[in-house]
């Protein structure tokens, strides 16, 4: 592709629908992104806060969004905390910046902060998760389904965030020659449609999930439980899509976008 092909007034080939002079006519000129100013925004922008309990429940939402767990804080976190902290994979941009690599990086995070996101009210993270929280676990089907839950939960907030980002992700180019723009925004096409997708099904998903919490019918996952002999040292909480088992054989097709997808969560 090249830019003499395009007039100035002409739609330009990004896909943003402005036109050519008023996007990426002179983009190669334009200053880059700082770094520092891309972790601040995107610091702000995982910090989003919604309820996302059952709709059934907005009505008494109280509208104070807090720092919600994914991982129980008073059972799993405390039991393998070290002074009150634990270490936990750090997602500050300028961390790795510094670091110049790419490799995760561990740093130590109170127990207050560990595992959260802002995805739930005060009112219906009490409510929804007291069966975790403040009781013993007993393997019901309630606290299963709950844990599952609040994974779920952050996924869909992690996703909504990859989709805030999105117009960020378009400036990445500026400062770029031609064929590194075509490339950044082909990427960023794909990273926005993957995770609308993404979002979709997780929300298809959810639906079954609000319906159990509603009718308090906890049936519709299964759940397989395994008991350690001692203090396993890590605690985590994810949902996610099992593409292969642990013999390299596909259990299904995350690239069809015409079927509903299975998920695990742990």
């Amino acid at each position: 592709m090249s830019k003499n092909k395009l007039n100035r007034n002409d739609l330009c080939w990004c896909g943003s629908g402005l036109k050519y002079k008023r996007c990426h006519l002179n983009r190669a000129d334009e200053q880059a992104v700082e770094i520092w100013e891309m972790a601040k925004i995107m610091r702000d922008k995982f910090s989003h806060k919604l309820c996302l309990a059952p709709p059934h429940l907005h009505k008494e939402c109280d509208k104070k969004i807090i720092k919600a767990h994914t991982v129980p804080k008073s059972s799993s976190l405390k039991a393998i905390a070290n002074e009150g902290h634990v270490l936990g994979l750090s997602y500050d941009l300028l961390d790795y910046m510094k670091k110049d690599s790419y490799e995760p990086l561990l740093e130590k995070i109170g127990i207050n902060n560990a595992s959260t996101f802002m995805g739930f009210c005060r009112k219906h993270d009490d409510q929804l998760f007291a069966c975790v929280e403040k009781s013993k676990f007993l393997k019901t089907e309630e606290q299963c389904l709950k844990l599952a839950f609040r994974a779920l939960a952050i996924e869909i907030h992690r996703k909504m965030f990859v989709i805030n980002m999105n117009d960020l992700h378009k400036t990445l180019d500026k400062g770029k020659k031609l064929d590194k723009q075509i490339h950044i925004q082909n990427m960023v096409s794909k990273i926005k449609n993957g995770s609308q997708k993404a979002l979709e099904d997780l929300y298809s998903c959810k639906i079954k999930f609000d319906q159990a919490i509603e009718e308090n019918d906890y049936k519709v996952i299964r759940g397989v439980i395994i008991k350690f002999s001692g203090l396993f040292p890590v605690q985590v909480s994810g949902f996610l899509i099992a593409e292969f088992d642990f013999y390299n054989e596909k259990l299904q097709d995350i690239s069809d976008f015409s079927v509903e997808l299975d998920f695990l969560s742990f």
